[in-house]
């Protein structure tokens, strides 16, 4: 019979295995140990094997992935008004310019963003830890890409975009990033 503190370095390893640092995995295991001290049950029976436990952790105390994807896009839907916001008080014009390089890199930045902070939550929500590593390294690939096309790709303004229709924009986004939806 395994006892508790036998399984518990391991279930503390695959909990950091899937993002969860020792201070956040200390309630867990709390939780776990109240458990089998009440029970009268091993860890392995009442958990399975250190792994299952982590995965089991993972699932029933992180958001769904998604949460973190459309928290990614209320943020960017802040900035977009800002930022639309900061073009016309230092144009001091209603319209953002628009050009082939800052289209590019507004885009780049964009999915840069995303994979910086969205996805690597979303990653772990998901149960793929391993991945949120790459989806860093993506975000600086894309970073890089976008600052190179600021620089290298024209300037010319090809048209203006209306900083109201930005904001409409952006606050469709917020007010459907924030919009609670039904469980199936």
């Amino acid at each position: 019979m395994v006892t508790f503190d036998q399984w518990e370095l391991p279930a503390r390893f695959a909990l950091a295995d899937r993002g969860i640092g020792y201070y956040a995995s200390e309630p867990i295991i709390a939780d776990a140990r109240a458990h089998c001290r009440d029970t009268g049950q091993s860890p392995v029976e009442a958990f399975g094997d250190p792994q299952e436990f982590a995965n089991a952790a993972v699932r029933s105390r992180m958001q769904r992935p998604s949460a973190y994807l459309t928290a990614q896009l209320f943020l960017l839907s802040l900035g977009g008004i800002a930022v639309s916001v900061l073009f016309a008080m230092v144009d001091r014009t209603l319209e953002v310019p628009v050009s082939v390089a800052g289209l590019t890199s507004a885009a780049g930045l964009i999915a840069a963003s995303f994979a910086a902070w969205g996805v690597p939550q979303a990653l772990r929500a998901a149960g793929r830890p391993a991945l949120a590593g790459a989806s860093r390294v993506t975000a600086g690939v894309l970073g890089v890409g976008a600052v190179t096309a600021f620089l290298a790709l024209p300037h010319e303004r090809l048209t203006g975009l209306p900083v109201p229709a930005v904001i409409a924009v952006a606050v469709i986004a917020l007010f459907l990033s924030t919009r609670r939806r039904k469980s199936s």
